[in-house]
């Protein structure tokens, strides 16, 4: 009760004394009793600080307990990056003629061929890497050497090239993916120009504001979960509204592979209606670095192909006016081990330097915070096989056991390689 009143426990031990000298001066109280106070007196006065003294070894030990967790995850992170670095050597053996040196001309064709395979993997930074080395060789070879003395072969592979970066061409996409996930990975994994807005239970908010924009990162270590189950969770895109802060509907509009998703969301509350329309997209990087981007871009009717038909934007009035958010999202993803993966999510927003600071304080507190243990928890029940989970449900429809299997067929074999069973 003492304590209850803000006393700390010498405190109280000082006022349990204090009372039983006071009665113990008064000359009318019984012998017996004076001996009884003392005792009381005494057994308080230890009890307390035995507690005080039980609390400060706790805190050691808590303390040792923390500096041996720290310990045991720096093991074992140099253990993963030992790992990774092993995966890459052996990643870059495979190919060891056309990794990260110049493509000699007659290599065009096996390079474009491994270019392609690389598009269809979703390895966009790889694919970008051996693009600009493909198209450096063929600039130097017609650079040196006058058409006709160039070999068929040469000619044939430098035009197969130039109509596969073209528009609609295989390879259409690899020039602006890469250089998109080089800028996003720059932000994910560096903490420059970011000011720290709260870092509680392991999850860092980070933000930074512009005259135009506000962008936000979070970035947490979560324990307890398959990486795969984590990864179809942030994939279900028609599932959003289920675990996304803010998000109160999501319909995906075209599922163009397993790894590329046409998707719109909205965000009806008593502040405002809001919707996005994006394009979601993977890079998978396990091999060659040890984590997989995804990005998410926002697009318009003229970005989507026929057939294919983007919502119209609400007019709907709440406190403010509704209005289409052009979001850029971008999601690191690094597996750790079986269950263990580290998360880091940016989002930029459209927001004028004079919104004033609660707006971005609610943005701050209620779009972002809650993001990974909302996710832990949908991952956690697609393990436990729950029959509430809506996801479990998802992928035991047709496409949701195509998309496991993808996703499975990934990540598993890798993190397998990471805790040493395969």
């Amino acid at each position: 009760m003492l304590r209850r009143l803000g006393f700390g426990e010498a405190k109280a031990a000082e006022v349990v004394a204090g009372a039983a000298v006071a009665v113990a001066a008064d000359a009318t109280t019984p012998p017996l009793v004076h001996w009884c106070l003392a005792l009381l007196a005494l057994v308080v006065a230890l009890l307390l600080l035995l507690l005080q003294e039980t609390r400060k070894l706790a805190a050691a030990f808590a303390l040792v307990s923390v500096a041996e967790d720290r310990r045991e995850r720096q093991a074992a992170e140099e253990k993963r990056l030992k790992t990774i670095e092993s995966i890459r050597l052996s990643h870059d053996s495979h190919d060891a003629h056309l990794s990260k040196v110049a493509v000699a001309s007659a290599q065009l064709t096996g390079a474009i061929d491994k270019l392609e395979r690389l598009a269809a993997d979703a390895k966009w930074t790889e694919a970008g890497e051996l693009l600009a080395r493909c198209e450096e060789a063929v600039m130097a070879t017609f650079a040196t050497a006058k058409a006709p003395t160039v070999s068929a072969e040469v000619q044939a592979a430098a035009s197969r090239l130039r109509e596969a970066i073209a528009p609609g061409g295989s390879l259409c996409k690899v020039h602006a993916r890469s250089e998109t996930c080089r800028r996003a990975l720059v932000d994910l994994t560096t903490d420059a120009d970011w000011t720290l807005s709260s870092h509680k239970d392991g999850t860092r908010v980070q933000f930074r504001r512009s005259e135009t924009a506000l962008a936000i990162k979070v970035d947490a270590l979560i324990d307890g979960v398959r990486p795969a189950d984590a990864l179809y969770v942030w994939r279900e895109t028609s599932l959003y509204h289920k675990w996304f802060p803010m998000v109160t509907s999501s319909t995906e509009l075209l599922a163009i592979n397993e790894a590329d998703s046409l998707l719109h969301l909205e965000m009806d509350n008593w502040v405002a209606y809001n919707d996005m329309a994006m394009n979601g997209w993977g890079c998978d990087c396990l091999s060659k670095d040890g984590y997989i981007l995804l990005v998410v871009r926002p697009i318009t009717q003229a970005d989507v192909p026929a057939g294919v038909t983007v919502p119209e934007r609400k007019k709907l009035r709440r406190l403010l006016p509704s209005a289409r958010v052009e979001a850029v999202i971008d999601v690191l993803v690094e597996p750790l081990s079986a269950s263990s993966v580290r998360f880091a999510y940016s989002l930029t927003i459209p927001l004028a330097s004079t919104v004033p600071a609660w707006a971005v304080n609610f943005i701050l507190s209620e779009a972002c915070a809650n993001i990974f243990s909302n996710m832990r928890e949908q991952a956690k029940k697609m393990a436990a096989q729950s029959p509430d989970s809506a996801h479990l449900k998802q992928a035991q429809t047709a496409e949701g056991r195509v998309l496991t299997a993808w996703l499975d067929a990934r990540i598993d074999p890798y993190v397998a390689v990471l805790s040493g069973r395969a």
